[in-house]
């Protein structure tokens, strides 16, 4: 079980306070699919890695396993089904918040938009928000990714993929090209550093995947905050 997952579990009857009959059952039927969902998005995370790990770093003559575009497409595969999840994860965890026992002055959190809510959580008042506003920060780079390059690909120009792995960190790289010839560009190596460019002639912009690992901690540290979880 998840960090997130086990605190919502110790504190059940804490985050069940002052609600009754009808209310106290929806609210725990919201907080056993926001724990099924951070267990799923654990599952999500253990695929990926498991997947990114059969990518050979380096072409081996002696290999005879699947195609190397195949174990690549089953890698995009299951980074783009990790954000989707994160998103539907963080759904899940505004109805939460909006089930809480809260005073009627106080607006509910939308529902219907990662982004609006994301926003909204900036907004308020949740344990260690200080520290926590980073994390929301890399929540909405999921989201967005999620948003331009997994589900909605036709409201913006079609990128192509490649994947690299970069210290045993495996990524997807979107990117729009007129060329397909492969350049040796100086800077860095790593995807995340801002003088990465990736190993490709003619490449008019690109997209680095977000980090998985960063990217599943701030779901758990973001749902504990705004929970007050212990």
């Amino acid at each position: 079980m998840s960090q997130a997952g086990e605190a919502i579990s110790r504190t059940w009857d804490t985050l069940l306070a002052g609600l009754e009959g009808r209310e106290r059952q929806r609210g725990g039927e919201v907080l056993r699919r926001l724990s099924e969902n951070l267990t799923r998005l654990t599952w999500r995370l253990d695929e990926c890695k498991v997947v990114g790990a059969a990518l050979p770093i380096a072409p081996d003559p002696s290999y005879s396993g699947p195609p190397l575009t195949e174990l690549q497409l089953r890698f995009v595969d299951k980074v783009e089904a990790f954000h989707q999840h994160v998103y539907a994860t963080l759904a899940v965890l505004a109805l939460a918040l909006n089930h809480r026992k809260e005073p009627r002055a106080k607006q509910p959190y939308p529902i219907g938009s990662i982004s609006k809510f994301l926003d909204a959580l900036k907004e308020r008042d949740f344990r260690y928000k200080d520290r926590l506003l980073d994390q929301v920060t890399v929540l909405e780079k999921s989201a967005d990714f999620r948003s331009k390059y997994v589900d909605h690909p036709e409201q913006h120009q079609l990128h192509d993929w490649m994947t690299m792995v970069y210290l045993g960190n495996y990524r997807v790289i979107y990117f729009i090209k007129r060329d397909d010839t492969v350049v040796y560009r100086p800077g860095s190596s790593d995807p995340d550093s801002p003088d990465f460019r990736p190993p490709l002639g003619g490449v008019e912009e690109f997209y680095v995947s977000p980090d998985l690992d960063r990217t599943y901690d701030a779901v758990q540290r973001v749902i504990m905050g705004a929970l007050r979880l212990k």
